[in-house]
């Protein structure tokens, strides 16, 4: 889960207990595999500013980081952050095969084209983690007329299965 908003300096504690905070501007695909991995630490994963950093905030969120990685040392031993670090590169990596995998295939191509040619506009972006290197895509339209409320609406999923080094496209009903 990712959200933005809710952080501030005079945050307490227990405002932040168990939230990964992070501010700038990040990769989506980083940031789903810092969701990811949190996941297995029981974390949430939380942007707290864009591209204006205050050196207040810098130094918020460091001392929020030191109480929370502290804690993970007492419950997964010394070295948790070190840890929850080397698992999101690891996993961006699964990530990103699992796009390479997809993203040059001649079908999933012509579906975001006839999706874009039927509607404003067509992408590709990832959802979810389904397994160990299993991952969920979805194929968003942008069709203001069909779907008024919420413009951009998930028409199919492509699931990625990198120990099969496979895919499957299903349309989302």
């Amino acid at each position: 889960m990712i959200s933005f908003g809710g952080f501030s300096q005079e945050s307490t504690d227990s405002d932040n207990q168990g939230q990964i905070l992070y501010y700038g501007l990040m990769s989506y695909l980083r940031i789903k595999a810092m969701e990811f991995t949190a996941k297995e630490y029981n974390l949430e994963v939380k942007g707290v500013a864009g591209c204006m950093v205050s050196h207040e905030l810098v130094d918020s969120v460091k001392s929020v980081h030191l109480r929370l990685w502290r804690k993970m040392d007492s419950i997964y031993g010394i070295g948790a952050k070190k840890r929850y670090e080397k698992n999101v590169e690891l996993e961006l990596a699964q990530i990103q095969k699992s796009y390479d995998i997809i993203k040059d295939k001649k079908d999933i191509k012509k579906l975001l084209r006839k999706e874009k040619r039927e509607n404003e506009g067509s992408t590709i972006s990832l959802n979810n983690k389904l397994g160990d290197g299993v991952y969920s895509w979805s194929i968003y339209c942008l069709n203001s007329e069909k779907y008024p409320e919420k413009r951009w609406n998930a028409e199919y999923e492509v699931v990625v299965d990198l120990t099969q080094m496979d895919y499957s496209i299903n349309q989302i009903k």
